[in-house]
């Protein structure tokens, strides 16, 4: 078996969208964004999870829910381990779930575990939830409601679904049943895509929003994202990026193939 480490690096630019970049440390990646550390590092912030999690050049980011899946959905493989923080909250928690692919069916839910996230980062060891994540196809992960996080990059608690993560490793089970071709693309289902986490709305940003809490009692950028537009602009403003967000305009990784 083959073990590779994703560790997000040799891209350019500062942030890129990971669907742009299929075969990239073996896997298709969805709603899933890679950012740079020259990215994280020209703000103002302190000790949130962007920073915490970051080791090297970049690492990679879910707005709330993304996730990956074997670029061959024949081979399967054993999330290992991997390092993990809120970017910006506290008791914040998030869902993982993994998924495992026949074909006529697609993917299946196999297990989903909870696991409880701050903005130190924390290095996860799969083996501790069993077989939930060997032999599968394909991960997701969903961020739900925590609490404030720390108060030193704005003066206020911050809030946020931003799930920050690096250093993955992935053990590789076989070569695929194939035949040498891919297996088709795969949807994730989208009940479980959502599973507890309210809606998000479509300028959510990665920056925080750190107003407050807004009247039903959920902080703002969990209420749909409507007070975030100040840090939105900011973000999808950046120089090589389209209207409609992110876009893949940079250097593009090379994919791995894998044998027959």
């Amino acid at each position: 078996m083959h073990v590779k480490h994703i560790k997000f690096e040799n891209f350019s630019g500062y942030l890129n969208n990971m669907y742009y970049y299929s075969g990239y440390g073996g896997m298709v990646w969805n709603d899933m964004y890679e950012v740079q550390s020259a990215f994280i590092n020209q703000h103002n912030w302190c000790d949130t999870g962007y920073n915490n999690v970051l080791s090297g050049q970049g690492e990679a980011i879910t707005l709330g829910s993304g996730g990956f899946e074997s670029a061959d959905l024949y081979r399967t493989f054993n999330l290992e381990s991997g390092t993990f923080a809120s970017a910006w909250e506290s008791k914040q928690p998030v869902y993982i779930n993994s998924y495992v692919y026949t074909p006529g069916q697609g993917l299946t839910l196999k297990a989903s575990d909870e696991v409880l996230l701050g903005q130190d980062a924390k290095t996860l060891n799969f083996a501790r939830f069993g077989s939930d994540f060997k032999n599968i196809a394909a991960v997701n992960f969903v961020s739900g409601v925590g609490q404030g996080g720390n108060t030193c990059s704005y003066g206020t608690p911050t809030y946020g679904y931003i799930l920050a993560m690096d250093n993955l490793s992935v053990k590789w089970n076989g070569n695929g049943g194939g035949k040498g071709h891919a297996a088709p693309r795969a949807s994730l289902p989208h009940h479980v895509m959502q599973h507890n986490m309210p809606h998000v709305g479509a300028n959510f940003s990665p920056l925080s929003t750190h107003e407050g809490h807004d009247t039903a009692g959920l902080p703002v950028n969990h209420a749909g994202g409507v007070n975030d537009a100040p840090y939105h602009s900011q973000l999808f403003s950046l120089p090589g990026h389209d209207s409609a967000g992110l876009t893949g305009q940079f250097a593009l990784p090379q994919a791995e193939h894998f044998g027959t």
